[in-house]
């Protein structure tokens, strides 16, 4: 099973139309931590490494742009109810698949 859990703003009536799904993987008896802010310890201290030493942090900026990709492409799919597709070589963001 994978961990899902879909709201808005901290507010379970915005989407009426969407319920609210809480999956756990398999041994699982809670939901992993919900996310990790850029002031995390670890996340600074690993960039204040790779800054001294020159070295590829754990996440490069083509990671962070992957990511942020993904992220706006899951908030325009949930809040418009259609799929949305990614074109990589526009690297645009596209409401109809790419030809």
């Amino acid at each position: 099973m994978i961990a899902l859990l879909l709201h808005g703003e901290d507010d379970l009536t915005v989407d009426s139309k969407r319920a609210v799904k809480e999956v756990l993987l398999a041994g699982d008896t809670a939901l992993p931590p919900m996310g990790m802010g850029d002031e995390e310890p670890s996340h600074i201290t690993n960039w204040l490494d790779c800054r001294r030493s020159r070295k590829q942090p754990n996440a490069t900026v083509h990671d962070g742009f992957a990511h942020s990709v993904a992220c706006t492409m899951a908030t325009r799919a949930y809040w418009s109810g259609k799929r949305i597709y990614w074109d990589p070589k526009a690297e645009a963001i596209l409401d109809e698949a790419p030809k």
